[in-house]
């Protein structure tokens, strides 16, 4: 219970005066010791004006980190997921001249959900066995599926174009997202999925897939979700190359992973996805696409789309 200051005075003047003890006192007014003390000592030192409630808050933080500054460490995360927050500190204090510590960083990027490099993901026990084997293998064991290590070299390095990054992200009420993102440009594209079955996200993929040029959609990345498990009748309908990743690696498809989470921030905590129509996700992915990129040399997503567009030609 918080006590005005008028109260604590009157509270310390009725301990001053000598007819009851002071634990006696203090006990029937239900005030803890330490309490009274404390507002004592303040009351001594600086008088009835020292017992006002003090600001939880500092007045000034000496190393807050400006808004801007926090966005160009956001921007270079999404721009490198691989690196640890030591690792992003480190290169951001180098390239900005301007000193962040590995601390900020963290904190920074734990309260946007943007932490994802290997060395900072830890699966606790009782989160990897919650659904036991069985699950566990549904999950993992997608038949005839082509390991994310026998992906061409040149889509580690997004020299080339048309290799593109892929996931399934839910919200309440069995509401779904298929979200894409183009290695090369970060370009993004949002598919509404009616349902999560294979059969849903798969028509879903071939029909997104066909309003791209084929020099612009060569491969796609996925996680181990079985709802591209029917991955073979996609490939067999678009002839694009369909590369999944290990178990429990997100990082391994990092810039899509790092778009998923923005993207949750634009929804409500048990918002149902389906209530968004396709045209309010274009609408989305645009606002994504026309960020200008350092990794881009600052063009947007969209404008790098663009340019190979034309090349294709």
């Amino acid at each position: 219970m918080r006590y005005p200051a008028s109260e604590k005075l009157e509270i310390i003047h009725l301990v001053e005066r000598p007819h009851l003890p002071i634990k006696q006192i203090l006990d029937k007014l239900g005030i803890p010791r330490t309490t009274f003390y404390r507002w004592y000592d303040r009351y001594q030192i600086g008088g009835p004006e020292a017992l006002e409630d003090q600001s939880p808050h500092p007045s000034r933080v000496w190393n807050r980190i400006p808004d801007d500054v926090r966005q160009r460490i956001v921007d270079l995360a999404l721009d490198v997921p691989e690196l640890s927050p030591r690792e992003l500190a480190v290169r951001f204090t180098d390239t900005e001249k301007y000193f962040v510590s590995e601390a900020s960083v963290y904190r920074l990027l734990k309260s946007l959900d943007l932490i994802t490099s290997p060395a900072f993901i830890v699966i606790k026990a009782a989160d990897e066995f919650r659904d036991k084997t069985t699950a566990i293998n549904q999950l993992w064991q997608i038949k005839d599926a082509v390991s994310i290590r026998e992906r061409p070299a040149s889509v580690e390095d997004r020299a080339v174009p048309g290799h593109w990054e892929g996931d399934l992200i839910g919200c309440s009420k069995n509401s779904y997202i298929a979200t894409l993102l183009e290695r090369h440009s970060r370009y993004v594209m949002l598919a509404k999925v009616s349902n999560k079955d294979t059969q849903s996200v798969v028509s879903t993929l071939i029909k997104k897939s066909q309003k791209l040029p084929r020099e612009l959609y060569k491969s796609l990345t996925w996680d181990r979700g079985k709802e591209l498990s029917d991955h073979k009748r996609f490939t067999l309908a678009t002839d694009i190359d369909v590369y999944f990743c290990d178990p429990q690696s997100p990082w391994q498809r990092g810039s899509n992973e790092n778009t998923n989470r923005l993207l949750r921030q634009y929804f409500s905590k048990g918002t149902a996805l389906s209530v968004h129509s396709q045209t309010y996700l274009n609408n989305m992915a645009r606002q994504l696409n026309e960020r200008p990129r350092k990794t881009l040399q600052f063009k947007t997503p969209a404008d790098k789309f663009n340019q190979c567009v034309a090349m294709t030609g």
